[in-house]
């Protein structure tokens, strides 16, 4: 979904000095740094920072926070959550509008089960993420999860008519059949899985399901 792009060496010597600086104070793995005033280290370690990504994306600091958003994507893929959660911060300092940079954060915090906070974040996120099918899909599947681990069946709800709504502008979306599929899967509607599993395979250039998914509804409820 995201490519990587590493950044020029001065933005990296400075992302080392950011990490050293703060380190006795880390908030790099609170979303938006937590909402905690910054201290003096780490207000300097922030514009030597901005300055030197301004080095590198000349007053492009947009551009550059979508850099820094792709990179912790990556990371994401490769399950270090912490370097991730990092990058998105850095790209929300770089640009605190950034809705995919919240999107990033509101992922980790899924990721790490800390559930109700991504739900919050994910809604943020929404106000500028909305027309994303795939943020939709992302969306949809952490409030039915949430929902279920919250024991919040409104989320649950919330879920399945997000999910039907992006089916509606797009009925080829294979993700968000995919994150449906799972969701319901979940939430123990094993039959309404069996659905979505059928929609999207009936897709000619859909991308099959995770084998052991399959293998984990077919154990609760033999395909139909």
């Amino acid at each position: 979904m995201h490519s990587f792009q590493r950044p020029l060496v001065s933005a990296l010597l400075a992302l080392l000095l950011h990490f050293s600086t703060c380190y006795a104070q880390d908030t790099s793995q609170l979303a938006k740094y937590g909402g905690i005033a910054r201290n003096a280290e780490q207000r300097e370690a922030d514009e030597e920072f901005l300055k030197s990504v301004d080095f590198d994306f000349p007053g492009d600091r947009k551009k550059a926070s979508e850099e820094f958003v792709k990179w912790g994507w990556d990371y994401i893929r490769q399950r270090d959550l912490v370097s991730a959660m990092r990058r998105f911060n850095q790209a929300w300092l770089l640009d605190s509008t950034s809705g995919t940079a919240l999107w990033g954060m509101a992922s980790v915090l899924g990721l790490k089960g800390e559930h109700a906070a991504a739900v919050a974040l994910y809604g943020e996120a929404d106000l500028t993420q909305s027309s994303n099918k795939n943020f939709s899909a992302d969306y949809a599947m952490t409030l039915g999860v949430s929902g279920k681990l919250l024991r919040d069946p409104s989320l649950v709800q919330k879920s399945y008519a997000r999910f039907a709504k992006t089916f509606e502008r797009d009925s080829q979306h294979v993700g968000n059949l995919h994150n449906w599929a799972m969701t319901l899967y979940y939430n123990e509607a094993y039959s309404e899985a069996w659905d979505k599993v059928k929609l999207a395979e009936s897709i000619p250039i859909g991308k099959s399901f995770d084998p052991k998914f399959i293998e984990a509804l077919t154990a609760k409820m033999p395909r139909p």
